[in-house]
């Protein structure tokens, strides 16, 4: 005689099993995955910001040394309202002070005067003076073997002349039977000047002079 299996019957009630069903939790590895990803994008972004900030501070530099390289324009405006003058030379004789030429050619007198070869200022202050002779000489006396040049200046609150700048050039190897030489001589510094004062340029052991402005002169400005 066979035997009977008995099959459990399934009951739903409501749309529901009576078999209980367990949810299924997410997997760890795509949490991980997505943490990673986070991290990197993060990452990117500071990158990319870091690289921004150093472009900009380039850019900047990079303006302001253009602009220190670029020539700026010089105003020449405050050296135009000084005091100026520049003499040259004329046919000088052997009177001292020298004489010069305040006109013709290379020469002007700007807030200054001119008396007997002396510049008298008109505005106190320091001043550059200057002074250079080229001289020839045609005496073969031992006394012309050598050149005294100096810039002096007078002043009321002195009695004599006051020396300012001096050159002595002496001929080394020239004798009185030497043939005519040529030779110069410059000077220039810095002096303080008041109002009235004047300044002359005199010369010793040249006998010719020549007229040269180019090689001849003398002058001065307001610094």
């Amino acid at each position: 005689m066979e035997e009977t299996v008995v099959q459990p019957s399934v009951f739903v009630v409501d749309g529901q099993t009576t078999i209980p069903f367990r949810r299924l939790a997410p997997k760890k590895g795509k949490q991980s995955c997505s943490a990673a990803q986070l991290s990197l994008g993060l990452l990117l972004l500071l990158l990319l910001a870091g690289m921004a900030v150093q472009g900009w501070f380039l850019l900047q530099l990079h303006s302001r040394v253009g602009k220190m390289i670029s020539p700026q324009p010089v105003n020449h405006s405050h050296l135009q309202n000084k005091p100026a003058a520049h003499l040259i030379g004329t046919n000088f004789s052997v009177v001292n002070p020298v004489l010069w030429e305040t006109h013709l050619g290379m020469a002007f007198l700007k807030d200054f005067s001119y008396h007997n070869g002396a510049l008298v200022v008109r505005h106190s202050g320091y001043y550059y003076i200057y002074s250079r002779v080229h001289v020839a000489n045609m005496n073969r006396s031992k006394e012309s073997l050598a050149i005294q040049h100096g810039l002096y200046q007078r002043t009321p609150r002195y009695p004599e002349e006051l020396e300012l700048l001096f050159n002595q050039h002496s001929l080394c190897g020239r004798t009185a039977s030497s043939p005519p030489w040529l030779d110069s001589s410059s000077l220039g510094g810095v002096v303080y000047l008041e109002a009235g004062d004047e300044v002359v340029v005199r010369l010793k052991g040249a006998q010719v002079r020549l007229r040269d402005g180019a090689r001849s002169y003398f002058g001065a400005f307001m610094l």
